[in-house]
Protein backbone atom coordinates (compact mmCIF):
# COMPACT_ATOMS: atom_id res chain seq x y z
CA UNK A 1 0.00 0.00 0.00
CA UNK A 2 3.22 2.85 0.70
CA UNK A 3 4.17 1.90 -2.64
CA UNK A 4 1.09 2.24 -3.91
CA UNK A 5 -0.12 5.69 -2.56
CA UNK A 6 3.32 7.29 -3.29
CA UNK A 7 2.82 6.57 -6.89
CA UNK A 8 -0.15 8.59 -6.87
CA UNK A 9 1.63 11.08 -5.02
CA UNK A 10 3.76 10.90 -7.70
CA UNK A 11 1.28 11.33 -10.77
CA UNK A 12 0.03 14.77 -8.64
CA UNK A 13 3.10 15.63 -8.73
CA UNK A 14 4.27 15.25 -11.61
CA UNK A 15 1.41 17.14 -13.31
CA UNK A 16 1.38 20.17 -10.74
CA UNK A 17 1.40 23.17 -12.76
CA UNK A 18 1.51 21.81 -15.77
CA UNK A 19 -0.24 24.24 -17.69
CA UNK A 20 0.61 27.36 -15.59
CA UNK A 21 3.63 28.29 -17.44
CA UNK A 22 4.34 29.59 -20.51
CA UNK A 23 5.70 27.46 -23.80
CA UNK A 24 9.66 27.98 -23.85
CA UNK A 25 11.07 28.87 -26.64
CA UNK A 26 12.97 27.33 -28.49
CA UNK A 27 11.87 23.87 -28.48
CA UNK A 28 8.73 24.34 -26.47
CA UNK A 29 7.40 27.07 -28.62
CA UNK A 30 8.37 25.31 -32.21
CA UNK A 31 6.85 21.84 -31.30
CA UNK A 32 3.67 23.38 -29.37
CA UNK A 33 3.02 25.46 -33.04
CA UNK A 34 3.49 22.99 -35.60
CA UNK A 35 0.67 21.18 -33.47
CA UNK A 36 -1.28 24.22 -33.07
CA UNK A 37 -1.06 24.75 -36.83
CA UNK A 38 -1.50 20.90 -37.37
CA UNK A 39 -4.97 21.47 -35.08
CA UNK A 40 -6.26 24.78 -36.80
CA UNK A 41 -6.04 23.85 -40.42
CA UNK A 42 -6.57 20.16 -39.76
CA UNK A 43 -3.81 19.06 -41.66
CA UNK A 44 -2.57 16.02 -39.63
CA UNK A 45 -0.18 14.66 -42.95
CA UNK A 46 2.11 17.14 -43.19
CA UNK A 47 3.42 19.34 -40.52
CA UNK A 48 3.76 22.94 -40.85
CA UNK A 49 6.01 25.55 -38.84
CA UNK A 50 4.67 29.80 -39.33
CA UNK A 51 2.59 28.60 -41.89
CA UNK A 52 5.90 26.28 -43.76
CA UNK A 53 6.28 22.63 -44.10
CA UNK A 54 7.98 21.48 -41.26
CA UNK A 55 9.60 18.08 -41.92
CA UNK A 56 12.91 18.09 -39.55
CA UNK A 57 10.45 15.48 -37.44
CA UNK A 58 7.79 13.22 -38.79
CA UNK A 59 3.96 13.50 -37.96
CA UNK A 60 2.94 11.30 -34.70
CA UNK A 61 3.45 13.41 -31.96
CA UNK A 62 2.85 16.19 -33.52
CA UNK A 63 -0.55 14.97 -34.50
CA UNK A 64 -0.62 13.90 -31.22
CA UNK A 65 -0.86 16.89 -29.69
CA UNK A 66 -2.81 18.93 -32.33
CA UNK A 67 -5.61 16.27 -30.93
CA UNK A 68 -4.77 17.02 -27.57
CA UNK A 69 -5.62 20.68 -28.76
CA UNK A 70 -8.75 19.91 -30.63
CA UNK A 71 -9.88 18.90 -26.94
CA UNK A 72 -8.44 21.24 -25.06
CA UNK A 73 -8.06 24.25 -27.13
CA UNK A 74 -4.23 25.70 -28.19
CA UNK A 75 -2.88 25.81 -24.64
CA UNK A 76 -0.13 25.21 -22.36
CA UNK A 77 -1.77 22.17 -21.00
CA UNK A 78 -2.72 21.07 -24.09
CA UNK A 79 0.84 21.09 -25.45
CA UNK A 80 2.41 19.01 -22.93
CA UNK A 81 -0.21 16.68 -21.87
CA UNK A 82 1.24 13.76 -24.50
CA UNK A 83 4.62 13.90 -23.31
CA UNK A 84 3.25 13.44 -19.65
CA UNK A 85 0.70 10.49 -20.29
CA UNK A 86 3.51 9.01 -22.02
CA UNK A 87 6.04 9.14 -19.65
CA UNK A 88 3.23 7.82 -17.19
CA UNK A 89 2.42 4.99 -19.60
CA UNK A 90 6.12 4.31 -19.98
CA UNK A 91 6.48 3.80 -16.32
CA UNK A 92 3.38 2.02 -16.04
CA UNK A 93 4.51 -0.37 -18.60
CA UNK A 94 8.02 -0.82 -17.28
CA UNK A 95 6.55 -1.63 -13.48
CA UNK A 96 4.19 -4.57 -14.84
CA UNK A 97 6.79 -5.96 -16.75
CA UNK A 98 9.13 -5.93 -13.98
CA UNK A 99 6.36 -6.97 -11.43
CA UNK A 100 5.98 -10.08 -13.96
CA UNK A 101 9.33 -11.27 -13.80
CA UNK A 102 10.58 -10.03 -9.74
CA UNK A 103 7.38 -10.01 -8.48
CA UNK A 104 4.58 -7.14 -7.71
CA UNK A 105 6.74 -4.89 -4.81
CA UNK A 106 9.78 -5.05 -7.72
CA UNK A 107 6.86 -3.73 -10.48
CA UNK A 108 5.85 -0.65 -7.90
CA UNK A 109 9.83 -0.25 -7.96
CA UNK A 110 10.15 -0.07 -11.12
CA UNK A 111 7.40 2.14 -11.83
CA UNK A 112 8.53 4.60 -9.60
CA UNK A 113 12.09 4.41 -10.73
CA UNK A 114 11.32 5.08 -14.19
CA UNK A 115 9.39 8.09 -13.41
CA UNK A 116 11.06 9.57 -10.48
CA UNK A 117 14.11 10.63 -12.07
CA UNK A 118 15.61 13.70 -12.72
CA UNK A 119 15.30 12.86 -16.88
CA UNK A 120 12.45 11.18 -16.81
CA UNK A 121 10.93 14.19 -14.66
CA UNK A 122 11.81 16.75 -16.78
CA UNK A 123 10.95 15.65 -20.57
CA UNK A 124 7.54 14.64 -19.48
CA UNK A 125 6.45 18.37 -18.60
CA UNK A 126 8.05 19.94 -21.57
CA UNK A 127 6.58 19.84 -25.58
CA UNK A 128 9.30 17.60 -26.96
CA UNK A 129 8.92 14.13 -28.91
CA UNK A 130 10.85 11.88 -27.01
CA UNK A 131 8.72 11.15 -24.41
CA UNK A 132 6.45 9.47 -27.20
CA UNK A 133 9.31 7.58 -28.66
CA UNK A 134 10.82 6.49 -25.16
CA UNK A 135 7.15 4.89 -24.60
CA UNK A 136 7.43 3.00 -28.48
CA UNK A 137 10.92 2.00 -27.99
CA UNK A 138 10.06 0.53 -24.36
CA UNK A 139 7.14 -1.19 -26.17
CA UNK A 140 8.84 -3.14 -28.80
CA UNK A 141 11.57 -4.17 -26.80
CA UNK A 142 9.02 -5.63 -24.01
CA UNK A 143 7.20 -6.98 -26.79
CA UNK A 144 10.69 -8.81 -28.34
CA UNK A 145 11.21 -9.84 -24.85
CA UNK A 146 8.05 -11.93 -24.67
CA UNK A 147 7.81 -13.41 -28.33
CA UNK A 148 11.42 -14.35 -27.28
CA UNK A 149 10.67 -16.03 -24.31
CA UNK A 150 7.25 -17.82 -26.04
CA UNK A 151 9.70 -19.19 -28.95
CA UNK A 152 11.87 -20.47 -25.90
CA UNK A 153 9.05 -22.21 -24.90
CA UNK A 154 7.86 -23.56 -27.91
CA UNK A 155 4.66 -21.38 -28.38
CA UNK A 156 3.07 -18.84 -30.92
CA UNK A 157 5.72 -15.91 -31.02
CA UNK A 158 4.21 -14.19 -33.69
CA UNK A 159 1.73 -11.61 -32.40
CA UNK A 160 3.96 -10.20 -29.95
CA UNK A 161 6.50 -10.23 -33.01
CA UNK A 162 4.02 -8.33 -34.95
CA UNK A 163 3.47 -5.70 -32.07
CA UNK A 164 6.99 -5.02 -31.20
CA UNK A 165 7.52 -3.91 -35.02
CA UNK A 166 4.39 -1.78 -35.27
CA UNK A 167 5.38 -0.06 -32.15
CA UNK A 168 8.63 0.67 -34.37
CA UNK A 169 6.42 1.97 -37.03
CA UNK A 170 5.07 4.13 -35.09
CA UNK A 171 8.41 5.10 -33.51
CA UNK A 172 9.88 6.10 -36.84
CA UNK A 173 6.72 8.30 -37.34
CA UNK A 174 7.65 10.05 -34.28
CA UNK A 175 11.29 10.59 -34.44
CA UNK A 176 12.56 8.72 -37.58
CA UNK A 177 15.15 6.03 -38.69
CA UNK A 178 16.59 6.07 -35.39
CA UNK A 179 13.13 4.21 -33.71
CA UNK A 180 14.42 1.50 -35.62
CA UNK A 181 18.18 1.29 -35.34
CA UNK A 182 18.04 1.69 -31.29
CA UNK A 183 15.59 -1.37 -30.48
CA UNK A 184 17.36 -3.53 -33.13
CA UNK A 185 20.92 -2.54 -31.68
CA UNK A 186 19.04 -3.91 -28.15
CA UNK A 187 17.64 -6.81 -29.31
CA UNK A 188 19.07 -8.27 -31.96
CA UNK A 189 22.24 -9.84 -29.73
CA UNK A 190 19.62 -10.39 -26.85
CA UNK A 191 18.10 -12.62 -29.55
CA UNK A 192 20.97 -14.44 -30.33
CA UNK A 193 22.27 -14.91 -27.33
CA UNK A 194 18.69 -16.74 -26.66
CA UNK A 195 18.99 -18.37 -29.91
CA UNK A 196 15.33 -17.18 -30.78
CA UNK A 197 16.26 -14.55 -33.62
CA UNK A 198 13.57 -15.82 -35.53
CA UNK A 199 11.25 -14.22 -32.82
CA UNK A 200 12.57 -10.93 -33.85
CA UNK A 201 13.16 -11.00 -37.50
CA UNK A 202 9.79 -12.74 -38.66
CA UNK A 203 9.49 -10.95 -42.00
CA UNK A 204 5.95 -10.42 -41.24
CA UNK A 205 6.64 -7.98 -38.54
CA UNK A 206 8.90 -5.53 -40.52
CA UNK A 207 5.65 -6.30 -43.43
CA UNK A 208 3.38 -4.39 -40.55
CA UNK A 209 6.09 -2.05 -40.01
CA UNK A 210 6.78 -0.67 -43.36
CA UNK A 211 2.70 -0.88 -43.91
CA UNK A 212 2.32 1.62 -41.61
CA UNK A 213 5.26 4.03 -42.44
CA UNK A 214 5.11 3.53 -46.19
CA UNK A 215 1.75 5.20 -47.25
CA UNK A 216 3.15 8.65 -44.71
CA UNK A 217 6.54 8.21 -46.39
CA UNK A 218 5.03 7.94 -49.67
CA UNK A 219 2.86 11.07 -49.44
CA UNK A 220 5.55 13.16 -48.14
CA UNK A 221 7.74 12.50 -50.95
CA UNK A 222 5.04 13.51 -53.34
CA UNK A 223 4.08 16.40 -52.24
CA UNK A 224 7.76 17.43 -51.10
CA UNK A 225 10.39 16.07 -53.73
CA UNK A 226 13.45 15.65 -51.85
CA UNK A 227 11.77 14.46 -48.82
CA UNK A 228 13.65 10.86 -48.68
CA UNK A 229 16.70 12.02 -49.52
CA UNK A 230 16.75 15.08 -46.62
CA UNK A 231 15.59 12.36 -44.12
CA UNK A 232 18.32 9.78 -44.99
CA UNK A 233 21.03 12.73 -45.42
CA UNK A 234 20.48 15.60 -43.52
CA UNK A 235 18.48 13.84 -40.55
CA UNK A 236 19.92 10.84 -40.12
CA UNK A 237 23.68 10.56 -41.72
CA UNK A 238 25.14 13.91 -41.19
CA UNK A 239 23.42 14.00 -37.36
CA UNK A 240 25.63 10.92 -36.35
CA UNK A 241 28.86 11.54 -38.50
CA UNK A 242 29.55 15.05 -39.01
CA UNK A 243 29.05 18.53 -36.77
CA UNK A 244 26.55 19.81 -39.41
CA UNK A 245 23.82 20.25 -37.60
CA UNK A 246 26.19 22.01 -34.53
CA UNK A 247 25.45 19.51 -31.87
CA UNK A 248 28.63 18.05 -31.24
CA UNK A 249 29.81 17.26 -27.79
CA UNK A 250 32.45 15.67 -25.91
CA UNK A 251 32.33 11.87 -25.87
CA UNK A 252 31.66 11.70 -22.33
CA UNK A 253 28.59 14.22 -22.43
CA UNK A 254 26.13 11.83 -22.28
CA UNK A 255 27.76 9.85 -19.46
CA UNK A 256 27.69 12.90 -17.74
CA UNK A 257 24.04 13.65 -18.30
CA UNK A 258 22.95 9.75 -17.22
CA UNK A 259 24.89 10.42 -14.36
CA UNK A 260 22.50 13.01 -13.10
CA UNK A 261 19.74 11.97 -15.16
CA UNK A 262 18.91 8.49 -13.95
CA UNK A 263 19.81 9.77 -10.04
CA UNK A 264 19.67 8.25 -7.76
CA UNK A 265 18.30 5.11 -9.15
CA UNK A 266 21.35 3.89 -11.41
CA UNK A 267 23.47 4.10 -7.74
CA UNK A 268 21.31 0.69 -6.58
CA UNK A 269 22.36 -1.21 -9.87
CA UNK A 270 25.47 -2.40 -9.03
CA UNK A 271 25.49 -4.75 -5.72
CA UNK A 272 26.07 -8.00 -5.03
CA UNK A 273 27.03 -10.59 -7.77
CA UNK A 274 24.48 -12.99 -9.29
CA UNK A 275 25.48 -16.57 -8.34
CA UNK A 276 23.35 -18.03 -9.90
CA UNK A 277 24.73 -20.59 -13.17
CA UNK A 278 22.61 -18.93 -15.74
CA UNK A 279 22.61 -14.94 -16.06
CA UNK A 280 19.14 -13.41 -15.65
CA UNK A 281 17.77 -13.00 -19.16
CA UNK A 282 15.74 -10.07 -18.16
CA UNK A 283 19.43 -8.25 -16.22
CA UNK A 284 21.30 -8.86 -19.77
CA UNK A 285 18.10 -7.30 -21.77
CA UNK A 286 18.77 -4.31 -19.92
CA UNK A 287 22.36 -3.96 -20.07
CA UNK A 288 22.21 -4.13 -23.50
CA UNK A 289 19.18 -1.95 -22.79
CA UNK A 290 21.66 0.36 -20.99
CA UNK A 291 24.97 -0.08 -22.82
CA UNK A 292 24.45 -0.63 -26.18
CA UNK A 293 22.96 2.78 -27.17
CA UNK A 294 25.10 4.60 -24.40
CA UNK A 295 27.86 3.78 -26.45
CA UNK A 296 26.38 4.36 -29.72
CA UNK A 297 25.03 7.76 -28.59
CA UNK A 298 28.70 8.67 -27.55
CA UNK A 299 29.81 7.60 -30.69
CA UNK A 300 27.67 9.98 -32.24
CA UNK A 301 28.80 13.41 -33.25
CA UNK A 302 25.35 15.02 -32.10
CA UNK A 303 24.36 14.69 -28.79
CA UNK A 304 21.17 15.65 -26.86
CA UNK A 305 20.29 15.17 -23.71
CA UNK A 306 16.87 13.70 -24.35
CA UNK A 307 18.80 10.99 -26.84
CA UNK A 308 19.26 8.90 -23.48
CA UNK A 309 15.91 9.47 -22.46
CA UNK A 310 14.63 5.84 -23.79
CA UNK A 311 17.63 4.24 -21.46
CA UNK A 312 15.91 4.86 -18.42
CA UNK A 313 13.22 2.06 -18.00
CA UNK A 314 16.57 0.15 -18.28
CA UNK A 315 18.11 1.72 -15.51
CA UNK A 316 14.48 0.79 -13.52
CA UNK A 317 14.49 -2.81 -14.51
CA UNK A 318 18.10 -3.44 -13.19
CA UNK A 319 17.04 -1.60 -9.72
CA UNK A 320 14.20 -4.10 -9.83
CA UNK A 321 16.13 -6.80 -10.33
CA UNK A 322 17.62 -6.48 -6.43
CA UNK A 323 13.82 -7.12 -5.29
CA UNK A 324 13.27 -9.96 -5.36
CA UNK A 325 12.40 -12.45 -2.34
CA UNK A 326 14.90 -11.29 0.48
CA UNK A 327 17.43 -9.37 -1.88
CA UNK A 328 17.68 -5.91 -1.87
CA UNK A 329 19.71 -3.33 -3.21
CA UNK A 330 23.07 -3.41 -1.81
CA UNK A 331 23.59 -0.54 1.01
CA UNK A 332 26.67 1.04 -0.49
CA UNK A 333 24.83 2.12 -3.19
CA UNK A 334 22.18 3.69 -0.98
CA UNK A 335 24.16 5.40 1.36
CA UNK A 336 26.20 6.89 -1.85
CA UNK A 337 22.70 7.66 -3.21
CA UNK A 338 21.76 9.20 0.47
CA UNK A 339 25.11 11.36 0.32
CA UNK A 340 24.37 12.41 -3.46
CA UNK A 341 20.94 14.33 -1.93
CA UNK A 342 22.73 15.82 1.13
CA UNK A 343 25.26 17.69 -1.37
CA UNK A 344 22.46 19.02 -3.16
CA UNK A 345 20.98 19.97 0.09
CA UNK A 346 24.32 21.61 0.71
CA UNK A 347 23.90 23.73 -2.75
CA UNK A 348 20.47 24.82 -1.95
CA UNK A 349 21.23 26.25 0.86
CA UNK A 350 24.10 27.92 -0.38
CA UNK A 351 22.02 29.12 -3.08
CA UNK A 352 19.90 30.61 -0.55
CA UNK A 353 22.19 32.33 1.49
CA UNK A 354 23.70 34.13 -1.49
CA UNK A 355 27.04 31.95 -1.70
CA UNK A 356 26.37 30.63 -5.03
CA UNK A 357 26.73 33.53 -7.39
CA UNK A 358 23.27 33.57 -8.89
CA UNK A 359 24.65 36.64 -10.56
CA UNK A 360 24.16 35.33 -14.66
CA UNK A 361 20.44 34.20 -14.24
CA UNK A 362 17.57 36.52 -14.98
CA UNK A 363 16.80 38.79 -11.73
CA UNK A 364 13.31 37.59 -11.27
CA UNK A 365 14.62 33.89 -11.66
CA UNK A 366 17.43 34.46 -9.10
CA UNK A 367 14.46 35.95 -7.11
CA UNK A 368 12.32 33.11 -7.23
CA UNK A 369 14.79 30.94 -6.15
CA UNK A 370 15.44 31.79 -2.78
CA UNK A 371 12.38 30.56 -0.86
CA UNK A 372 12.12 27.55 -2.67
CA UNK A 373 15.93 26.84 -2.14
CA UNK A 374 15.08 26.85 1.44
CA UNK A 375 12.35 24.01 0.81
CA UNK A 376 14.10 22.08 -1.36
CA UNK A 377 16.82 21.96 0.98
CA UNK A 378 14.65 20.57 3.76
CA UNK A 379 13.54 18.17 1.65
CA UNK A 380 16.58 16.54 0.74
CA UNK A 381 17.43 16.89 4.23
CA UNK A 382 14.50 15.01 5.03
CA UNK A 383 14.93 12.31 2.23
CA UNK A 384 18.14 11.57 3.64
CA UNK A 385 16.96 11.03 7.38
CA UNK A 386 14.24 8.87 6.82
CA UNK A 387 16.33 6.93 3.99
CA UNK A 388 19.34 6.40 6.97
CA UNK A 389 16.13 5.41 9.29
CA UNK A 390 14.97 3.17 6.69
CA UNK A 391 18.33 1.47 5.82
CA UNK A 392 19.46 0.66 9.42
CA UNK A 393 15.44 -0.73 10.12
CA UNK A 394 15.69 -2.67 6.73
CA UNK A 395 12.21 -1.42 5.35
CA UNK A 396 13.10 -1.30 1.56
CA UNK A 397 9.49 0.21 0.82
CA UNK A 398 10.76 3.68 2.94
CA UNK A 399 13.91 4.18 1.16
CA UNK A 400 12.07 3.97 -2.30
CA UNK A 401 9.94 6.58 -0.91
CA UNK A 402 13.16 8.47 0.34
CA UNK A 403 15.11 8.26 -2.91
CA UNK A 404 12.43 9.60 -4.98
CA UNK A 405 10.99 12.57 -2.62
CA UNK A 406 13.00 15.51 -3.88
CA UNK A 407 12.64 14.73 -7.57
CA UNK A 408 8.78 14.59 -6.80
CA UNK A 409 8.90 17.87 -5.14
CA UNK A 410 10.50 19.74 -7.84
CA UNK A 411 7.48 20.43 -9.94
CA UNK A 412 5.92 22.00 -6.55
CA UNK A 413 8.64 23.53 -5.01
CA UNK A 414 10.34 25.30 -7.15
CA UNK A 415 7.54 25.72 -9.45
CA UNK A 416 7.93 30.00 -8.89
CA UNK A 417 11.40 29.65 -10.50
CA UNK A 418 10.53 27.56 -13.18
CA UNK A 419 7.62 30.00 -14.22
CA UNK A 420 9.88 32.45 -13.69
CA UNK A 421 12.71 30.74 -16.02
CA UNK A 422 9.69 30.42 -18.46
CA UNK A 423 8.35 34.12 -18.38
CA UNK A 424 12.24 34.91 -18.95
CA UNK A 425 12.50 32.41 -22.31
CA UNK A 426 9.23 32.89 -23.26
CA UNK A 427 7.27 35.80 -25.70
CA UNK A 428 3.84 35.35 -24.02
CA UNK A 429 4.08 38.40 -21.90
CA UNK A 430 4.72 40.36 -25.31
CA UNK A 431 1.74 39.18 -27.19
CA UNK A 432 -0.36 39.93 -24.32
CA UNK A 433 0.93 43.27 -24.67
CA UNK A 434 0.27 43.14 -28.22
CA UNK A 435 -3.29 42.09 -27.70
CA UNK A 436 -4.00 44.19 -25.09
CA UNK A 437 -2.49 47.56 -25.84
CA UNK A 438 -2.45 47.99 -29.32
CA UNK A 439 -5.09 48.27 -31.97
CA UNK A 440 -6.75 44.82 -33.01
CA UNK A 441 -5.52 45.14 -36.59
CA UNK A 442 -1.81 45.55 -35.84
CA UNK A 443 0.19 43.31 -37.93
CA UNK A 444 3.37 41.35 -36.78
CA UNK A 445 6.65 41.72 -38.93
CA UNK A 446 10.37 39.83 -37.51
CA UNK A 447 12.98 41.78 -39.09
CA UNK A 448 15.80 39.07 -39.24
CA UNK A 449 14.30 37.81 -36.00
CA UNK A 450 11.20 35.30 -35.37
CA UNK A 451 10.44 33.38 -31.72
CA UNK A 452 8.07 30.48 -31.69
CA UNK A 453 5.88 31.36 -29.16
CA UNK A 454 5.41 34.53 -30.63
CA UNK A 455 3.21 32.92 -33.63
CA UNK A 456 2.24 30.05 -30.72
CA UNK A 457 0.09 33.03 -28.62
CA UNK A 458 -1.10 35.43 -31.59
CA UNK A 459 -2.26 31.89 -32.70
CA UNK A 460 -1.07 32.88 -36.31
CA UNK A 461 1.89 32.91 -38.25
CA UNK A 462 4.62 35.73 -38.40
CA UNK A 463 6.07 37.04 -41.03
CA UNK A 464 9.59 37.20 -41.54
CA UNK A 465 11.90 39.58 -43.43
CA UNK A 466 14.76 37.05 -43.82
CA UNK A 467 17.88 36.33 -45.83
CA UNK A 468 17.72 32.15 -45.59
CA UNK A 469 14.87 31.51 -43.36
CA UNK A 470 17.34 30.78 -40.66
CA UNK A 471 15.24 32.66 -37.84
CA UNK A 472 13.17 29.58 -38.15
CA UNK A 473 15.32 26.79 -37.26
CA UNK A 474 14.61 24.59 -40.00
CA UNK A 475 17.31 22.71 -41.31
CA UNK A 476 15.07 22.32 -44.28
CA UNK A 477 13.78 25.31 -44.60
CA UNK A 478 17.37 26.85 -44.64
CA UNK A 479 18.18 24.16 -47.47
CA UNK A 480 15.62 25.73 -49.14
CA UNK A 481 14.93 29.00 -48.68
CA UNK A 482 14.85 30.34 -52.24
CA UNK A 483 11.60 28.07 -52.54
CA UNK A 484 9.87 30.17 -49.91
CA UNK A 485 11.33 33.84 -49.81
CA UNK A 486 8.90 35.84 -51.85
CA UNK A 487 7.03 39.29 -50.99
CA UNK A 488 3.79 38.07 -49.85
CA UNK A 489 4.70 35.03 -48.07
CA UNK A 490 5.41 34.20 -44.64
CA UNK A 491 9.17 34.58 -45.68
CA UNK A 492 9.88 37.76 -47.36
CA UNK A 493 13.36 39.60 -48.61
CA UNK A 494 14.63 41.79 -46.27
CA UNK A 495 13.80 45.74 -47.49
CA UNK A 496 16.48 47.66 -48.81
CA UNK A 497 16.80 49.87 -47.03
CA UNK A 498 15.81 47.76 -43.96
CA UNK A 499 15.01 51.23 -42.66
CA UNK A 500 11.53 51.15 -45.00
CA UNK A 501 10.38 48.88 -42.52
CA UNK A 502 9.39 51.71 -40.75
CA UNK A 503 7.19 53.29 -43.57
CA UNK A 504 3.97 51.38 -42.57
CA UNK A 505 0.40 51.45 -44.06
CA UNK A 506 -0.94 50.11 -41.16
CA UNK A 507 -0.41 49.53 -37.49
CA UNK A 508 2.67 46.89 -37.51
CA UNK A 509 5.01 45.55 -34.30
CA UNK A 510 8.28 45.34 -35.46
CA UNK A 511 10.72 42.35 -34.07
CA UNK A 512 14.20 42.52 -34.18
CA UNK A 513 16.92 40.56 -32.22
CA UNK A 514 18.05 41.83 -28.82
CA UNK A 515 21.90 41.07 -29.94
CA UNK A 516 21.34 43.53 -32.85
CA UNK A 517 22.02 47.02 -31.71
CA UNK A 518 22.53 48.19 -35.44
CA UNK A 519 18.64 47.41 -36.21
CA UNK A 520 17.35 48.72 -32.82
CA UNK A 521 19.33 51.89 -33.63
CA UNK A 522 17.84 52.53 -37.21
CA UNK A 523 14.08 51.70 -36.20
CA UNK A 524 15.17 53.93 -32.90
CA UNK A 525 15.80 57.14 -35.37
CA UNK A 526 13.26 56.35 -37.67
CA UNK A 527 10.80 57.44 -35.26
CA UNK A 528 9.21 54.23 -34.51
CA UNK A 529 8.65 53.57 -30.53
CA UNK A 530 10.40 50.56 -28.15
CA UNK A 531 7.46 49.02 -26.71
CA UNK A 532 8.97 45.96 -25.60
CA UNK A 533 12.92 44.71 -24.83
CA UNK A 534 13.22 41.53 -23.78
CA UNK A 535 16.80 39.07 -23.35
CA UNK A 536 16.08 37.92 -26.78
CA UNK A 537 13.41 40.34 -28.32
CA UNK A 538 13.21 43.87 -29.14
CA UNK A 539 9.84 45.25 -30.39
CA UNK A 540 8.97 48.17 -31.99
CA UNK A 541 5.78 49.82 -33.11
CA UNK A 542 4.73 51.45 -36.36
CA UNK A 543 1.83 53.72 -36.13
CA UNK A 544 1.00 54.88 -39.64
CA UNK A 545 -0.94 58.19 -38.01
CA UNK A 546 2.06 59.08 -36.11
CA UNK A 547 4.37 62.01 -37.21
CA UNK A 548 7.74 60.81 -38.19
CA UNK A 549 11.27 62.07 -39.51
CA UNK A 550 11.93 60.64 -42.69
CA UNK A 551 14.28 56.82 -42.21
CA UNK A 552 17.59 57.32 -42.22
CA UNK A 553 19.66 54.64 -43.81
CA UNK A 554 22.49 53.03 -40.77
CA UNK A 555 24.63 50.56 -42.71
CA UNK A 556 23.33 47.16 -41.19
CA UNK A 557 26.12 44.18 -40.30
CA UNK A 558 25.83 40.77 -41.56
CA UNK A 559 25.07 38.21 -38.75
Amino acid sequence: MLLAGWSLVIVICLAWGIGSYPLIDQDEGRNGEVAREMAATNDYVLPHLNGLPYIDKPVLSFAATAAAMELLGPTELAARLVPLLCSLATALLIGCYAGRWYGREAGWVAGIAAIAAPLSLAFSRVVILDSLLALLVAASLVAFDTAIERRVAGRNDRPWNVLAWAAIGLGILTKGPVALALPLMIVAPYAVWRRASWAVWNPIGPVIAAALVAPWVGFMEARLPGYLRYVAITETWQRVSSDELQRSQPWWYLIAIAAVGFFPWWLLVFGRRDTRPRPDPRRVLAWLWLLVPMVFFSLSRSKMPQYILPLMPAVALLVASRWRGSRRPARPGAWLALAGWSAIAAAMIAIAVGAIDTGRLNPAVAAALSTPSWIMAGVCLTAVVVGAAAIRSEHPRALVVALGLPVVAIPVVLGPAISALAEDRSERALVQLIQTELPAETEVLGLEAWRPSVAFYLRRPVPIASRDGDELRSNFIVRTAERWIRDDGVLRPVPDPPSSVARCDQPTVVLVHARRRDLQSMLATSGLETIWSGPKLAAFFCDPSAPRPEPTPVPVASD
